[in-house]
């Protein structure tokens, strides 16, 4: 055979996806991740187990699912942190598209297949994602995030003037198909935090592609432990805030010349801050986590909201029936314009 034609066949032998499954270990939920990959409409893809420095029992249950499928293979390493095992799936992947499916989470059998469709007919987009059903540790069904108002291919620096505004990510990590052709050279940057550092991610791709939205859901995000979704306000948003300021940080030295976008973006961050906080002061499951809040809004900035909401506390409404009675009332407006 010709090298021209042993070089064809290599690339038709290439899958169209690379589904990487990050781990260190855990196996309580594996099994249904397991059983949504295997329930893909869309078949043309290889699996990397990324194994973490997983304890030898999880490693040899790894080895035995590597062992049932031809396209599945186990890459090991010692114990990394999370945005460093992506890394060694980008280095692995063979595929057109990379997606990171979470040991944890449930995908819907068209997750792939709707996600490629659309990027392969949008080659401006640098990755797609959807919104999403979450469910609990037990597999309940918590309801539907709808951010995503409608499918559509949104101008990168759009979309993030979006996550800035309101301090949320339409698309979480696990739920996002990516080109692998729209990542650096350097890939994930590992200096990330587990916390809203999939925020930085998508930004920075979307600082030179376009971003896709699948109004659909497409996955089931399952929340448990401690994430950003379930700790107090004041420590999201501090969490968010230290996200925010290195991105901004990292945007100002990749594009200096780019100020009047770079204060348009801290502009908006300001506002997430805080609205969030306001948000926390309405829902705060106690007195020290209300009043937390509105040292935050001082610190923020935000005197004059600080100082109302002093004085609404000493005025006769405190943290249970602010939360009683705004609580629900604030809900029931995000509910009317999801």
């Amino acid at each position: 055979m010709s090298a021209h034609r042993r070089k064809r066949s290599t690339e038709l032998a290439k899958p169209k996806v690379t589904i990487c499954i990050p781990t260190i270990g855990r196996l309580t939920y594996l099994g249904e991740t397991l059983k949504s990959l295997e329930s893909q409409t869309l078949q043309d893809y290889e699996v990397l187990i990324l194994d973490s420095g997983s304890p030898e029992e999880a490693a040899r249950v790894f080895r035995e699912i590597a062992a049932a499928d031809g396209r599945r293979r186990v890459v090991r390493s010692e114990r990394v942190p999370m945005f460093a095992n992506f890394n060694v799936g980008l280095r692995e992947a063979r595929g057109e598209y990379v997606a990171f499916f979470h040991d944890d989470d449930v995908y819907e059998p068209d997750f792939l297949s709707r996600s490629v469709e659309l990027l392969d007919r949008n080659p401006r987009a640098g990755f797609a994602g959807s919104n999403y059903m979450i469910i609990d540790a037990e597999g309940r069904n918590e309801g539907l995030r709808r951010l995503i108002k409608k499918t559509e291919v949104r101008p990168g620096r759009e979309f993030i003037l979006e996550v800035m505004q309101s301090g949320r990510n339409p698309v979480p990590l696990p739920g996002v198909v990516f080109r692998r052709e729209a990542f650096s050279e350097s890939g994930f940057d590992e200096r990330l935090s587990m916390h809203f550092g999939d925020y930085s991610v998508l930004m920075e791709i979307a600082e030179r592609w376009d971003v896709l939205l699948i109004r659909e859901p497409l996955m089931k995000l399952r929340l448990h432990g401690k994430n950003a979704s379930n700790i107090p306000m004041t420590e999201s948003v501090s969490l968010l805030r230290n996200a925010f300021e290195k991105y901004l940080g990292d945007f100002g030295a990749r594009w200096p010349a780019d100020i009047e976008f770079l204060s348009a973006m801290k502009a908006a961050a300001r506002k997430a801050y805080r609205r969030m906080l306001l948000w926390g002061w309405i829902s705060a499951a106690s007195e020290a986590e209300g009043t937390g809040c509105v040292r935050g809004l001082n610190a923020a900035g935000s005197i004059r909201l600080a100082r109302i909401l002093s004085i609404l506390n000493r005025a006769g409404l405190p943290q249970r029936r602010r939360h009683a009675i705004l609580a629900p009332l604030v809900r029931q407006m995000g509910r009317s314009i999801s």
